[in-house]
């Protein structure tokens, strides 16, 4: 099984993503807009099972809606 864990670091203007593999190697980095229109494709070109965590803060609340 392919699984992948997704960190995000959202700021202002960027957020800042880095993706490990099962076996806690980087396999991704990239910084992006903090839009929902660079982030969904950001991370539906990730393939396999993913379980993503993020900063709880300002800037993060909204994207816990989405």
């Amino acid at each position: 099984m392919n699984i992948n864990y997704i960190g995000m670091d959202i700021h202002k203007e960027t957020i800042s993503i880095a993706v490990m593999n099962r076996e806690g190697r980087v396999v991704m980095e990239s910084i992006i807009e903090t839009k929902a229109s660079t982030i969904l494709p950001c991370v539906q070109g990730i393939h396999g099972d993913l379980h993503a965590t993020l900063e709880q803060g300002t800037w993060a609340a909204w994207l816990y809606v989405v």
